[in-house]
């Protein structure tokens, strides 16, 4: 994303992830959204925008609803608004899943749930975002391949889902438990890692 709101993508484009209507590879950027554009977010075959408006946008491959469209179409290739009528301020995308963070500090989650990574206590994949229940509000959301993080407003960091090698830092969950109670100022999930970062750096 650019300074003026531009959203710019290349690579691999065999599930539309690029978002340019086709599913051509791109070896040199290619402008997707010409304006409005603050944050992205990139899974495995699919993309995700968060707006200047609030409104999130996906696009690419739709295997179990990992877009949030509310349907089980297998691709977009051009970005579609998401299934929400939150502000939302941040989104990740993992594997085959999605988070996105609203303005009220609440968690939505979709998509894939082979290992609990939507946090609903289900293994079932859903196709629009539900909300992820948290003993607190958010500040932040990460996704890995099959499992989730949030950071709460309080420092303490909640996480979910798939738990090998020891990604999580607890046994698989299919909802949110507690794994650092400090004072935690960043998160990050790596495919079956995770990281945290204090703040005393």
């Amino acid at each position: 994303v650019t300074a003026g709101g531009q959203l710019i993508a290349w690579g691999c484009n065999e599930h539309g992830q690029i978002g340019d209507g086709s599913c051509y590879d791109r070896d040199e950027p290619v402008l997707i959204i010409p304006r409005g554009a603050a944050r992205v977010a990139a899974g495995k075959c699919h993309s995700l925008a968060v707006m200047e408006s609030g409104e999130l946008l996906a696009w690419g491959l739709n295997e179990e609803g990992l877009l949030g469209t509310g349907t089980w179409a297998m691709k977009q290739l051009k970005p579609g608004k998401v299934m929400v009528d939150s502000f939302i301020q941040a989104a990740a995308a993992g594997w085959r899943h999605s988070l996105a963070l609203t303005d009220a500090g609440e968690v939505l989650a979709w998509g894939g749930n082979d290992y609990g990574q939507l946090g609903d206590g289900t293994k079932a994949p859903q196709p629009s975002p539900a909300r992820v229940e948290l003993p607190g509000p958010a500040a932040a959301v990460s996704a890995g391949w099959y499992h989730s993080l949030a950071l709460l407003e309080t420092g303490e960091v909640l996480t979910w889902g798939f738990n090998t090698p020891d990604s999580t830092g607890f046994r698989t969950h299919g909802q949110p438990v507690t794994v650092l109670r400090h004072s935690i100022a960043s998160i990050s999930a790596g495919g079956v890692h995770s990281l945290a970062l204090t703040h005393d750096g």
